[in-house]
């Protein structure tokens, strides 16, 4: 069966986290092609899509791929109609996404397809159906569009890949809920603006990229109002462990997670927040105690970094400091999925927390995992120090995401 899935603004990381979460399930997939729009998957066995997609923090939108072609020619009207999902008495609701994979003549066959729109619709209407067509100003449709306009309750938003010398049709089978993370985002008690928050889809991601197994401690040892914390227990996560030096965050944290735990009603769950310098952590939790550890610590200040030097210095030495305490209280065969700054200076050049020798002297190991074919494809974005870079425009403190194994 093919799958397909609409990727998120930075496509290395969405794609790796997909890889990452088939992985853990140990659902055996193969890549047919990927873009930076969209990743073409044929998967071995069935998986419950809406579980797969509410995890997922990168991934937009998931098809299904029903026909493929060798040219826009043998596209069958019949066929698309076949893709809707129609009730009777109910108006069919409908939108049409073009997406390209890597094909030269992409825009000349979407313009080829321009009144493939009016063509469904007439037909819809010639079978006594009311039908909408569902347009809009960005080039795709969107998962608010989707979602808001019933396409896939009440009739279909299909999907044509073009490749470059095939063109696969399908329909979208789910969408990632604004919703709820808004939801989850703005509706929380405490929300800290002014320190820079992790957005919760990113937190999703860097949990997703340690393979977790369900039953495994997690540790966030710089939890700040506990947004990595609420994603992991959302994931179905019930060993949580958080720690912040500064005890404003603790409480925070707390106070989240109470609403949150409220607000879906989690049970069986056990959490522990507690005030603790990250230096200091093996005072605090048990040696060997620990599966995991996902984080973004303090990133040093968001604006006024004109002493980027000394930001630097200082973050690298609560860092390795840091690290010292995570081998400590981690298992054998522990991860740490991790966050580093990266400070642009005035001349837009990267300067990167100078730490790596010194922690592979530690005795730790870079083990972000990437099939070798896709560091072939100029589509993913690896840093030199196997790393992935995240960030907005005109960000100037951008973030380095990691993966370490001791």
């Amino acid at each position: 069966m093919q799958y397909c899935f609409i990727l998120g603004n930075n496509p290395t990381l969405s794609i790796l986290e997909i890889l990452s979460v088939f992985k853990l399930f140990k659902n055996k997939i193969q890549i047919i092609s990927f873009s930076d729009e969209i990743l073409l998957v044929d998967i071995e066995s069935e998986f419950l899509i809406d579980n797969f997609l509410s995890r997922l923090g990168g991934t937009i939108k998931i098809g299904k791929i029903e026909k493929k072609y060798l040219n826009i020619n043998e596209l069958n009207i019949e066929e698309i109609l076949k893709l809707f999902r129609i009730q009777e008495n109910k108006k069919v609701y409908f939108g049409l996404s073009f997406y390209n994979l890597n094909a030269d003549h992409f825009l000349k066959i979407k313009e080829n397809l321009k009144k493939l729109g009016l063509i469904i619709k007439r037909e819809l209407q010639e079978k006594g159906l009311k039908a909408r067509w569902v347009v809009s100003q960005e080039k795709n449709l969107s998962s608010v569009v989707v979602e808001k306009n019933k396409l896939i309750k009440q009739g279909a938003e299909i999907l044509i890949l073009i490749d470059k010398n095939k063109i696969y049709l399908g329909k979208t089978i789910a969408v990632q809920s604004f919703e709820k993370y808004s939801e989850r985002d703005c509706c929380r008690p405490i929300r800290e603006i002014q320190k820079g928050m992790l957005p919760p889809k990113l937190s999703q991601i860097i949990i997703n990229l340690g393979q977790i197994k369900k039953d495994c401690v997690i540790l966030d040892p710089f939890c700040g109002s506990g947004t990595v914390l609420q994603e992991a227990i959302l994931m179905g996560y019930k060993n949580i462990i958080g720690s912040d030096i500064d005890s404003n965050s603790v409480e925070t944290t707390k106070k989240n997670l109470e609403w949150l735990l409220k607000k879906f009603e989690i049970q069986n769950l056990k959490f522990k927040i507690f005030q603790c310098n990250a230096t200091n952590l093996s005072k605090n939790i048990s040696f060997n105690s620990v599966d995991a550890i996902v984080s973004e610590p303090y990133l040093g200040p968001i604006r006024n970094i004109e002493n980027i030097k000394n930001t630097i210095y200082e973050l690298s030495k609560l860092y390795l400091k840091s690290f010292e305490e995570f081998k400590k209280i981690l298992k054998k065969q522990g991860v740490v999925v991790i966050i580093f700054p990266v400070f642009k200076n005035f001349k837009n050049e990267f300067l990167f927390l100078p730490i790596l020798d010194a922690l592979k002297k530690q005795g730790w190991k870079i083990d972000l995992e990437l099939p070798k074919e896709l560091f072939k494809n100029n589509v993913i974005k690896i840093t030199s120090q196997n790393s992935i870079i995240y960030s907005r425009p005109e960000q100037r403190v951008l973030r380095e995401i990691f993966v370490f194994r001791f």
